[in-house]
């Protein structure tokens, strides 16, 4: 955006796009350059739209009261009459204080999407008045649908109206002042649209005093001095560092004490390969996050960077989205950047590593689940120092590269497993591979004919030979037996995601906790706040007559606190400490359904364990690359219990560990009874209603790569349910 004030005190801005997160706080703080001037020129023509919610707290600047804007109606049925009733889109007056004299909105055929939003908005300001041509009519928000033979279809998502009623799709916008241009109207530097604003504006007379009210603060600088929230008082490395070792602790410090198993970083650029579980400090307030960092790169790192472009919207609607303190206030907004030092010199002489072979043959067909194979000329950089990735634009149809990627140094071999359209020709680029001296590979190019089958013979063979190992079997019985002899448990989960980047970096880190306990035959409880995020609370339990739940709206606190009988409660899937569902499964359809194999014994955090691979499966249709996720359990051998869980999938890899507080000891009723909340009172559930015939609850710690925390009903509309659903 571009501002100026003229000689003779008329305000102009110039807004060309709603897609940059500075934007509205540019447009508020040039506003308060216009205090004093006798009008105000706003010039949105060349603005193809971006967010509504950015231009909704610009236009909030102008209004008296709240208005209605614009309304949308979306299909509800198979038939073109079938839609929903006119849902009203509304603005509301926003800012310490409101522009009252004249403006000249310019707008135009250029004008659409998000940007037509906001000619509507600004059309509930009396003082306003549209000038130029009408807009273009494009309400935005289309569904994109691949056909045969390479063509695409925008199809419109909902019907978008005026704040007349009248569709707003190929009409758009008609100024109250139309402008006919003449010839030459806007050759050169000349603006005659502006011009004509120009002199409707020196019409008004120059204001005797500036618009009175307090100075606008950002919402960065708001927060910033917000002492209910945590802050940052120190990092490591420091911000401005150099030649940071890439293997280090990074460590950040608070100024009170702090949830240990909640965070959020993320890189503005540079990224990491890989980071252990984070470790909090109780005495300093301070977390140690173990890295491995792209080497010779600048890292600028953020401490709770918002999930939405407006900072205050984030933190309205994600109340636990980060480090938080030990009462959940969120901590404040934090960057700051360092350099790493450079990777070690290629030695003189080096040379690329070549690719020997490829299986399966490039051109050749294969499954929707292909294993690959790639073995070079030379010793290779192993994943954990450089990650292969696809060269990938989001598509949908796009083949998908699980960053659980093997290396044998011995044959210099890699295996990957990817994920395929069906009965299609894929056709995608393999990148990151570089040698052991440091010298990257040429990308390489491959293309396959897939099939509808889901694995290959020999795949296939070798899972099922994986299958019935009896070593994978005595350690499922185990865990059976382990699972079957339990009465009673309390349980903590900390997952640690990260989320890829540009060039096979990770360029998000985020940790969030759960909470369990059940105790046969029927208590069960789940705090699920955190997960959820969205939430100021989300908790669901039951005495073992009495089911309850408490559903919380972020910024409005408990918003209620529902009872239901426990033998209104048709359907309970509950797996706590059970990744497998031994408790109702046979070990061979545990080990078959998952393609479970037994990889070997290993050691975490001091304990021996043994580690199991297997598959978790999303969604296989034949629009759209199957989603799938490769999954490994570290089982404790003393006990037969998980440990830890690690998913590989798409966009990154999620660690999630288990915390057993207490196993087989009794716990008291008053652990899953209806909690007392001040000032809220249990309400009975509502009536199932037409189209519904039974409640369920679900209960899944994630054990299994899912989590899986709601209420509901179902029956012939469907489900309508509330919580949390991980994956599925």
């Amino acid at each position: 955006m571009q501002w100026a004030v003229t000689d003779d005190k008329i305000g102009f801005i110039a807004i060309y796009g709603w897609d940059e997160p500075e934007v509205p706080d540019q447009g508020q703080a040039a506003l308060e350059k216009m205090r004093d001037t006798r009008g105000l020129i706003v010039d949105v023509r060349l603005n193809g739209g971006g967010s509504e919610d950015q231009a909704m707290q610009f236009a909030g600047r102008f209004l008296k009261k709240e208005f209605v804007y614009a309304y949308s109606q979306s299909r509800n049925g198979p038939d073109h009459t079938n839609l929903t009733r006119k849902n009203e889109r509304d603005v509301a007056p926003s800012g310490p204080w409101r522009y009252d004299r004249p403006v000249v909105l310019l707008i135009g055929q250029k004008c659409m999407s998000s940007n037509e939003s906001f000619i509507g908005m600004m059309t509930g300001d009396s003082e306003v008045t549209t000038l130029g041509d009408h807009t273009c009519g494009s309400s935005g928000n289309p569904e994109v649908i691949n056909l045969p033979l390479e063509m695409t279809v925008s199809v419109p998502q909902w019907i978008d109206y005026l704040p007349d009623g009248t569709p707003l799709d190929e009409r758009g916008f008609q100024p109250q002042v139309v402008f006919e241009p003449l010839p030459g109207s806007f050759e050169g530097d000349r603006d005659d649209l502006l011009v004509a604003a120009l002199k409707q504006l020196r019409q008004s007379p120059l204001p005797q005093k500036p618009i009175a009210g307090p100075a606008f603060m950002t919402d960065k600088e708001a927060e910033a001095k917000d002492e209910s929230r945590p802050k940052v008082i120190s990092v490591f490395p420091s911000d401005g560092a150099e030649s940071v070792e890439p293997v280090t602790g990074l460590r950040v410090r608070f100024d009170r004490p702090m949830d240990p198993l909640a965070l959020k970083l993320d890189w503005k650029s540079g990224g990491c390969l890989e980071s252990e579980f984070p470790r909090y400090d109780s005495k300093n307030n301070e977390f140690t996050i173990p890295l491995r960092l792209a080497p010779g790169t600048v890292h600028q790192l953020v401490v709770n960077r918002p999930i939405r472009k407006s900072l205050r919207e984030s933190r309205a609607n994600f109340p636990r989205d980060g480090f938080q303190s030990i009462d959940h206030h969120l901590a404040r907004l934090f960057d700051w950047k360092f350099k790493t030092k450079d990777a070690a010199p290629i030695p003189a002489g080096a040379k690329p590593a070549q690719v020997l072979k490829i299986s399966p043959l490039p051109g050749s067909q294969v499954p929707y689940r292909a294993l690959l194979e790639l073995q070079f000329d030379q010793p290779m950089k192993p994943p954990s120092e450089a990650l292969p990735f696809l060269n990938k634009h989001y598509d949908p149809k796009e083949p998908t590269l699980v960053p659980r990627v093997r290396y044998d140094p011995g044959s210099h071999t890699f295996g990957l497993s990817l994920l395929l359209l069906p009965r299609h020709k894929s056709t995608f680029i393999l990148t990151g591979f570089y040698s052991a001296a440091g010298l990257p590979s040429e990308p390489i190019t491959l293309e396959y004919l897939v099939s509808d089958e889901e694995l290959s013979s020999i795949d296939r063979r070798k899972i099922e030979a994986g299958e019935k190992d009896p070593r994978l079997l005595k350690i499922l019985q185990s865990m059976q037996r382990e699972r079957t002899n339990i009465t009673s448990l309390v349980e903590r989960i900390q997952s640690l995601s990260m989320s890829r980047g540009e060039g096979g970096l990770f360029a998000s880190l985020k940790s969030q906790s759960a909470s369990f306990k059940w105790q046969k035959p029927d208590q069960f409880y789940s705090d699920a706040t955190d997960v959820m995020y969205t939430s100021s609370a989300f908790v669901i339990g039951c005495d073992g007559q009495t089911c309850w739940w408490q559903d919380g709206s972020p910024g409005e606190g408990a918003t209620n606190l529902v009872i239901c009988p426990l033998k209104d409660i048709q359907r309970i899937d509950l797996s706590l400490c059970d990744p497998f569902d031994l408790s109702y499964k046979t070990l061979a359809q545990a080990a078959s359904e998952m393609d479970l194999n037994y990889v070997g014994d290993s050691e975490l955090g001091g304990s021996k364990c043994h580690v199991i691979e297997g598959w978790v499966w999303d969604n296989v249709t034949p629009f759209m690359t199957p989603i799938g996720f490769r999954s490994q359990w570290w089982i404790d051998r003393r006990t037969s219990r998980l440990l830890e869980n690690l998913v590989y999938w798409d966009n990154g890899v999620k660690r999630v560990r288990f915390f057993y507080d207490t196993v087989n000891q009794p716990l008291p009723v008053g652990e899953f009874g209806i909690p007392k909340i001040h000032g809220l009172s249990p309400v009975p559930a509502e009536s199932l209603g037409v189209g519904y015939t039974n409640r369920f609850i679900n209960l899944r710690d994630g054990s299994d790569g899912n989590m899986n925390i709601r209420y509901g009903k179902e029956g012939p509309e469907g489900k309508s349910w509330s919580g949390y659903v991980e994956f599925n």
